[in-house]
């Protein structure tokens, strides 16, 4: 997916629930859209590279563990979109 593209959809995503999302929630709307999807690596780039899109939280909780292991944590960005057309 080009870049250009990429930035369309990732603001298609942030419209979509109401202009704040998680990573996550940016990743699934892309990949369930698109056929092959878009790496993680390139999403957090242009999220963290272009000024339309800000960090405005972080979400931190803990997974518990399934018997077997330890939990662990999980923490994502939030990100909110500044330019609304």
């Amino acid at each position: 997916m080009g870049r250009i593209q990429l930035i369309r959809e990732i603001t298609r995503a942030l419209k979509a629930n109401g202009g704040e999302a998680t990573t996550s929630a940016i990743m699934d709307y892309i990949d369930s859209n698109y056929k092959w999807g878009a790496s993680k690596c390139s999403v957090a780039n242009l999220l963290t590279r272009h000024p339309q899109f800000s960090k405005i939280d972080f979400l931190d909780f803990q997974v518990p563990g399934n018997g077997y292991g330890p939990g662990y944590r999980v923490r994502e960005c939030v990100w909110r979109l500044e330019v609304v057309d």
